[in-house]
């Protein structure tokens, strides 16, 4: 984290002295993510855990990860090297009322997946509150 500092540090200077004398200055500032440790990576000016889902799980985006009725985590990619260990997002745990692996289904009311998933009721039955009960 020193090494972000002091680049931070360098680059405000070199700003100040060219707004002083008034002049325009091109900086490089590609290497201050160098100052992220190996399990972080550079988001929004800060350095954040490769694995956390506000940030996306791709270590080169910082869009959070979007999962549909879901709380997303992530989890190791398929296929991933262990020396460039790679990350995607997937479904921590479903949002209240939904069921099934990607959480598609609202149990309270889907008559193939009532209550939980693969649940189906009857042909004479419907899903009331996540509970089959038969038609009137």
């Amino acid at each position: 984290m020193a090494k972000r500092s002091r680049n931070l540090g360098a680059i405000g200077l070199a700003l100040a002295l060219a707004a002083h004398v008034g002049c325009s200055l091109v900086i490089d500032t590609s290497d201050i993510d160098e100052g992220c440790e190996d399990d972080h990576k550079l988001c929004h000016g800060r350095c954040v855990l490769k694995t956390d889902p506000a940030f996306g799980c791709d270590t080169s985006i910082c869009s959070p990860c979007m999962l549909a009725n879901a709380v997303p985590v992530c989890k190791d990619a398929p296929n991933s090297r262990p020396d460039a260990k790679e990350y995607v997002c997937a479904v921590k745990e479903c949002t209240l009322g939904f069921t099934c692996d990607d959480c598609s289904a609202y149990a309270f009311t889907d008559e193939l997946h009532c209550g939980t998933c693969d649940n189906a009721c009857k042909t004479e039955e419907r899903c009331d509150n996540g509970t089959c009960v038969a038609l009137n």
